[in-house]
């Protein structure tokens, strides 16, 4: 579809698409594939009834190393490294371990600080990563822990984070363990280029058994308008087929899901800043008008949903915008939010992380805050697809759980 006017306004945008019936296409290439075997693996990230609070952050690090301790064994005496105790360390000699990376961040946030002055309000708000010059390294196990030093090792600092499992190999010189490399127990990522000479010939090589999955993230649906705003109609436009071009319209009718990752919503300024301090009466004005267009950002999400849910499964994860628990792994939303779309069963509230299985094919993602809690910790020189790629190496989706994610440790 085309505009003519470029001096076409947001409400002339909006009544153009409404000019054009929200349906399924009719374009001769637009045909939806069977429906799909569809199973949520997600069981895994609920908050079970019996909740135990007896388990601290400690436990939660020693079953992660517990956990991939046997395999990164394995790996190490491959490679004929025979990992030993921190206890054990002997001086001066080629050596190998395992454990738990620990990055000392002096600019991480801490209550002591807080009281202590060391670290006020406004200097929190103004910082975007608690990387620094004074951090240092540290490798833990079930018995000790010690200093690391990687400046003789392909390893920099702001490329890692707390909480990765890992092998070292280098000496210990009696305070310091000074590595010489370093073994994560993921994968080995093979990059290679599509040899395709267009996109078009990508378009060719469709057939009717493929199949699509739609991910769809940051719909900012703004409830101060009051109404649904112009790019939630273009985008139905476009997943209902409704363009000129028979090259799109062919991958779009192959969508047999669609994912919503999240930030479904606007967060209001105020709910954003969380250091913003006003007089009481103000901030009870701010909080009411916050709750009012939360309350319409859902029902209009709510319409969305429900319509597009007509013709094609939808899960939709929470995201930081979303009224929930902030604590990770976050909860499906409550069916209260989702009153018309609840009532058909191609619909699913979903946790974040989210893992189902689709036709044989296992899928696992998140709505990005893992990538973006990576930020804090350093990595500002890689993109956020270079950082999900790293943690297929590193072998873990959310390391920085819980040391600067809000986690919940789940027992069962």
């Amino acid at each position: 579809m085309e505009i003519e006017s470029s001096q076409s306004s947001k409400q002339d945008i909006l009544s153009f698409f409404k000019t054009f019936p929200i349906v399924p296409s009719h374009n001769p290439s637009y045909s939806r594939p069977m429906p799909s075997q569809y199973k949520n693996l997600s069981s895994k990230f609920l908050i079970p009834d019996q909740k135990n609070f007896s388990t601290q952050y400690c436990h939660f690090y020693y079953v992660r190393l517990m956990t991939m301790k046997p395999y990164m064994t394995s790996n190490l005496l491959s490679m004929n490294y025979n990992p030993i105790s921190i206890l054990k360390l002997p001086k001066d000699e080629l050596c190998c371990v395992i454990g738990v990376l620990y990055k000392e961040m002096k600019l991480k946030p801490s209550i002591l600080q807080r009281i202590g002055g060391a670290l006020d309000n406004n200097t929190f708000s103004q910082i975007t990563t608690f990387d620094s010059a004074d951090d240092m390294l540290y490798i833990e196990d079930e018995n000790g822990k010690v200093k690391i030093d990687l400046s003789e090792s392909n390893e920099k600092m702001k490329d890692l984070c707390s909480g990765l499992v890992v092998g070292l190999s280098g000496f210990y010189d009696g305070k310091i363990f000074k590595v010489k490399e370093m073994i994560f127990p993921g994968m080995n990522i093979l990059k290679q280029q599509p040899n395709l000479s267009s996109i078009s010939d990508y378009f060719k090589g469709i057939n009717n058994d493929d199949k699509f999955v739609a991910l769809i993230s940051g719909l900012n649906i703004d409830g101060s308008q009051k109404k649904m705003d112009y790019h939630i109609n273009w985008l139905k436009q476009l997943l209902y087929g409704n363009m000129n071009n028979d090259q799109l319209v062919k991958i779009i009718s192959r969508i047999c899901r669609v994912v919503i990752a999240g930030n479904s919503i606007k967060k209001e300024g105020f709910m954003a800043d969380n250091f913003s301090f006003v007089g009481a009466a103000k901030a009870q004005e701010l909080y009411n008008k916050a709750n009012t267009e939360i309350k319409v950002s859902i029902t209009i999400l709510d319409e969305f949903l429900q319509e597009l849910t007509k013709n094609l499964p939808v899960d939709i994860l929470s995201g930081d915008n979303e009224p929930n628990t902030h604590f990770y792994p976050y909860q499906p939303m409550s069916k209260l939010f989702f009153e018309r779309t609840y009532q058909n069963k191609h619909f699913n509230a979903v946790t974040n992380p989210y893992y189902f299985d689709l036709d044989g094919r296992k899928i696992l993602g998140t709505s990005g805050i893992n990538i973006h809690d990576l930020r804090k910790s350093g990595f500002q020189e890689k993109s956020d697809l270079d950082l999900l790629e790293t943690t297929l190496k590193w072998g873990h989706l959310v390391p920085t759980a819980p040391e600067t994610i809000r986690y919940i440790f789940i027992s069962k």
